[in-house]
């Protein structure tokens, strides 16, 4: 698959650019594409566990995807991840 493509479909669908907003596919098209190792895709996929839009909130699963983000070279996974680290927010 190509995961840059997943998390651009992703996008449209939640923000509704384009197409009608749909927050649960948008999520679901962002954690797909983190699947596919793309490091923004699981930026904005934490993102969405974080704030529980378009999918139930869950602090511990975000770190964990802003760290892969992190890992795949994505250095606002990297921010987001210290941010979270610094708050005292996850595990």
């Amino acid at each position: 698959g190509y995961s840059g493509a997943c998390n651009d479909l992703g996008v449209a669908y939640a923000t509704g650019v384009g197409r009608p907003k749909d927050e649960a596919r948008g999520v679901s098209l962002y954690e797909r594409s983190c699947n596919g190792n793309s490091g923004l895709g699981c930026r904005n996929f934490a993102a969405h566990l974080r704030d529980g839009t378009g999918v139930a909130k869950d602090a511990y699963r975000s770190q964990q995807m802003y760290k892969k983000g992190c890992d795949l070279g994505y250095m606002v996974g990297c921010a987001n991840y210290a941010i979270m680290l610094e708050n005292g927010r996850g595990p």
